[in-house]
C-alpha cells in the first residue's frame, strides 16, 4: 500500500513525518498531538470506546481533569481546499485541563517561578552569574572559529535555505 492510498500528502511523506507524532505545548497546560491516525493511536490516549471522526467533524471526550478533543488537521505547508483535504490522515489531538482553576494555578506556578529568578538576578549572588556569562559570551565572540560556525548556521547568518529543500514543509 502506498502512502497515497493512505490519505498522506506526499510532503509529509517527503518529510519523513508519517511515522512520526508532532506534539506542541501551547500555553498554560494546553497540549497538541499533530500526526496519523496511526502515529496517534500508537500514543494510546485515544481510548478504543471513541469513534474517529468523519472529514471536519470533531469528537469530545473527558477523562479525569482532562478535556480531549479530535479533529482532522490540515498539514502545515500543504495546500488544497477543505473539500480536497477532507479524508486527509492527518489529526490534532489537543487536551486541556476541564477545569479553569487548574489552569489558573498553573499559571500562577509560572509567574511565581519568573519571580523567583528575576529575584536571584538582583542578588549579589545572581549578579556574579549574570557577570560570568557575560564573559563566556564575550569570549565567544572573540573566538574564531565559534564566529566561523555560527556564520554557517542560515538562521543566524541571515542566509537562505537551499532551494532544493524549499517547499517540503
Amino acid at each position: 500500500m502506498n502512502h497515497l492510498d493512505q490519505g498522506l500528502p506526499s510532503v509529509l511523506v517527503s518529510a519523513g513525518l508519517i511515522d512520526e507524532v508532532v506534539v506542541c505545548t501551547l500555553s498554560d497546560g494546553v497540549v497538541e498531538y499533530w500526526g496519523t491516525r496511526a502515529a496517534i493511536e500508537a500514543e494510546g490516549i485515544v481510548p478504543d470506546s471513541v469513534q474517529w471522526p468523519t472529514e471536519y467533524n470533531s469528537v469530545k471526550w473527558k477523562s479525569g481533569l482532562l478535556q480531549f478533543s479530535l479533529v482532522r488537521h490540515r498539514p502545515e505547508g500543504v495546500k488544497g481546499s477543505r473539500r480536497e483535504l477532507s479524508a486527509v490522515n492527518w489529526w490534532r489531538l489537543r487536551w486541556a485541563y476541564d477545569d479553569y482553576a487548574h489552569t489558573e494555578l498553573l499559571s500562577e506556578r509560572r509567574k511565581i517561578k519568573e519571580l523567583k529568578r528575576q529575584l536571584y538576578l538582583c542578588s549579589d549572588e545572581g549578579k556574579q552569574e549574570g557577570r560570568r556569562r557575560w564573559n563566556l559570551f564575550a569570549r565567544a565572540r572573540e573566538d574564531e572559529r565559534f564566529c566561523t560556525f555560527l556564520n554557517g548556521i542560515p538562521a543566524i547568518a541571515g542566509l537562505k535555505r537551499n532551494s532544493r529543500r524549499r517547499g517540503m514543509l
